[in-house]
């Protein structure tokens, strides 16, 4: 027999098949032909009934397996044996047991033995004394017909004394795919909180997601906790950075006689991404301009010229960067305005202070790009782009702005001056530019755009005049569009409650349409109390609202190490339907 080990030190027992051998000779008796057949049948049997198989046949299995006996029962005290038993409604794969079984307080090295459905336990250490022990098995246990799934995790609390533990969290996961996410709850009371890293430290207890992201951790020892969501991608019971999702609650917490069940525990998963970006390459498009490529997206807010330093690289003589712009396809790619350059010579490129979109600096050893001069002219024309409206559309609402792309840096006033905006009766509107770097502008009519009224955006190309003068003569750029019709739109009028809300900070709430071609919106307010969303268009809209608490207008999702909590966030519990020419009204969301 040889014994193999698996997660969590489980170990099984695998039989190894003796493997016979037949000599070949030219004539066989009757006995030797029938003792050679009883043996292969007897072979055969034995790897037929060693072997884990379902029964075949029968219609198409959705039924996720459930556990339909324990020994001991759950809530037994005063336990005093060496194994547990479980049995299950159907056939299971092994090895998804063996990956989702997990008993706490630890009980050293597991010995799983299996007959047909029944599973028993036996533990390697001896159990201590007055202690309530919790076998959980996670979701990802399934069945042999089809690999369903349980359902929802199962927990097992035995004492070896003549109490339960009787705390318990639970909550639910937000998340695209909330399903088989780890929660893992770790006591604080025996530890220094800031030293805990989920990254070396397993947790004391643990469960695992359902299909709608619920969880339940029972029979918890009463005490402070920190709890944390992982998709645990290893299955190693610790966190692996920028492999494993994560989300961390709202708040530590603290279980008490008088208080020894916390539900309603909100989680939203994420990323965390920590290393640093990097320049992957520079290149001269011409004379005065440069390509760079990092290695991931930036936050084009730190893409500033005083950020970028290019020099030459015999001399270290200063060439000038006059702009630096994000492109319009990609945000990992920027484009440089320069002086001109010498065709002859070869350019180092220096970055500080850039981020990435994690907030992680570019890497200051690897911040040199190196490129060779061009002595080619810039003669490429400026064209322009409307942004967030395609053209022809139909879908503009009243009351939006109109973001512009110009694909180089231009003279600002000219462009400003060649562009017009007017309604199907030829009237033009006035407006203002904010430029929100060199080549992106947003223009904000004085009057709002009216509804179902076509618009006709005329650009005088003219006008558009870079660096090098280069411009088109004699021609004009069209854009078409028209607004929606306010009798095809609804509203959703409702109030924010407080609650137990205690945190301050502007709140956040949006509508988010189930449909992906329809348009989320987002209100703020300063304070609980009544929100409104006008011109919504027809379909179902899930609402939820973050408290804003570090004022930078973007959900907070927390640390693991350092430990951060994250914003306090809520979800509303049914999806708004929103309809044309209706209201829905007395939407009420509260802090619970």
């Amino acid at each position: 027999m040889q014994e193999n080990y698996g997660r969590r030190g489980c170990k099984c027992r695998r039989w190894r098949i003796p493997v016979i051998h037949f000599n070949q000779t030219k004539v066989f008796c009757v006995k030797n032909i029938i003792f050679c057949f009883l043996i292969v049948s007897i072979v055969i049997t034995f790897f037929h009934c060693a072997g884990q198989m379902a029964p075949p046949g029968g219609p198409v299995d959705t039924t996720p397996p459930t556990i339909t006996e324990t020994y001991p029962e759950t809530k037994t005290t005063n336990f005093n044996d060496h194994a547990i038993r479980i049995t299950f409604s159907e056939w299971v794969d092994k090895q998804s047991v063996f990956e989702s079984i997990f008993i706490s307080p630890d009980v050293g090295e597991l010995e799983l033995d299996w007959s047909g459905r029944e599973i028993e336990i036996t533990f390697e250490d001896t159990l201590r004394e007055n202690t309530t022990y919790v076998l959980t098995l996670g979701t990802d246990v399934k069945d042999l017909r089809a690999g369903n799934t349980m359902a929802e995790a199962f927990s097992l609390a035995f004492s070896t004394g003549g109490h339960i533990d009787s705390g318990a969290l639970g909550g639910k996961i937000f998340d695209g795919k909330p399903e088989g996410v780890m929660v893992f709850a770790y006591m604080l009371d025996a530890r220094l909180s800031d030293t805990l890293n989920p990254a070396q430290t397993k947790p004391d207890y643990l469960t695992q997601t359902g299909k709608d992201g619920t969880f339940y951790l029972p029979f918890l020892r009463l005490g402070n906790y920190r709890l944390i969501a992982m998709r645990d991608e290893y299955k190693n019971l610790i966190y692996d950075a920028q492999i494993d999702q994560y989300g961390v609650p709202q708040s530590e917490f603290v279980l008490t006689p008088e208080k020894d069940l916390m539900d309603g525990i909100t989680i939203r998963m994420t990323s965390e991404d920590t290393s640093a970006p990097f320049l992957s390459s520079s290149r001269a498009i011409d004379q005065q301009h440069v390509l760079l490529r990092f290695s991931e997206a930036i936050d084009t807010s730190t893409l500033r010229q005083e950020n970028i330093f290019i020099e030459d690289t015999l001399s270290q003589a200063q060439l000038s960067v006059i702009d630096a712009s994000p492109s319009d396809t990609t945000i990992s790619e920027a484009t440089l305005l320069t002086a001109e350059q010498d065709g002859t010579k070869t350019y180092r490129v220096r970055i500080k202070n850039i981020r990435d979109l994690y907030g992680n600096v570019v890497s200051l050893k690897t911040t040199a790009g190196y490129f060779d001069g061009s002595g080619v002219p810039d003669t490429t024309k400026p064209h322009i782009s409307l942004l967030n409206i395609v053209n022809e559309s139909k879908e503009v609402f009243p009351g939006d702005s109109i973001l512009i792309g110009i694909n180089e840096w231009v003279i600002k006033s000219k462009a400003e001056h060649g562009f017009s905006l007017q309604d199907s009766g030829k009237n033009s509107l006035t407006g203002a530019f904010t430029w929100l770097n060199a080549t992106h502008a947003r223009f904000v009519p004085s009057i709002p755009l009216q509804n179902k009224m076509p618009y006709v955006v005329s650009v005088i190309l003219d006008s558009l005049i870079d660096i090098a003068g280069n411009r088109f003569t004699d021609s004009m750029q069209i854009f078409k569009f028209q607004t929606v019709d306010n009798d095809k739109l609804g509203s959703i009028v409702g109030t924010i409650e407080k609650g137990t809300l205690s945190e301050n900070g502007r709140i956040f709430l949006s509508a988010k349409p189930l449909e992906e071609k329809l348009r989320s919106r987002t209100v703020s307010l300063s304070a609980p109390g009544k929100f409104s969303f006008d011109k919504l268009q027809e379909g179902k809209y899930l609402l939820s609202a973050f408290v804003d608490s570090d004022s930078n207008s973007v959900y907070a999702y927390g640390t693991l190490y350092p430990f951060q909590t994250s914003e306090r966030f809520i979800v509303y519990d049914d999806t708004v339907k929103v309809r044309a020419r209706w209201s829905v009204e007395n939407v009420k969301i509260l802090f619970k």
